[in-house]
């Protein structure tokens, strides 16, 4: 279906930006499952896909650019284990892939940002900006 909405696009540009949620602030062997894979899928998993959609795409037009957005909590965190594996994995994904797509037109990188105050920011850790 999605594919099907989104065949006659011709998209240059992809910012996976999808991050963050009610990230519960205990250690790893305390989360719930289900919060375990909503962090994966958010996390993870969305960007693999997007990027999936679009870059065949902009492969055959031999030219495009793709922004994952990474986090500092991919380095190290406490209380945030899932997340932070999720966000070295998009790390990781980008080295990988930007190696495979040399020659190809397509550039992409990661960028590793630091805690952005957002409404989700507050309710995990009871601050603000």
């Amino acid at each position: 279906m999605i594919d099907q909405a989104t065949s006659n696009l011709v998209v240059s540009v992809v910012v996976n930006n999808a991050g963050g949620g009610e990230l519960p602030m205990m250690p790893y062997w305390q989360w719930s499952l289900e919060a375990e894979q909503y962090t994966r899928d958010l996390n993870g998993t969305a960007t693999y896909r997007i990027t999936r959609l679009f870059l065949p795409k902009m492969i055959l037009r031999k030219q495009g650019y793709i922004l994952n957005v990474g986090s500092l909590a991919s380095m190290t965190n406490i209380y945030l284990a899932p997340y932070g594996m999720e966000k070295a994995k998009i790390n990781a994904f980008t080295k990988f892939l930007d190696a495979e797509l040399d020659g190809t037109g397509v550039t992409v990188q990661c960028h590793l940002f630091g805690a952005i105050f957002t409404e989700g920011f507050s309710k995990t850790f009871g601050a603000s900006g």
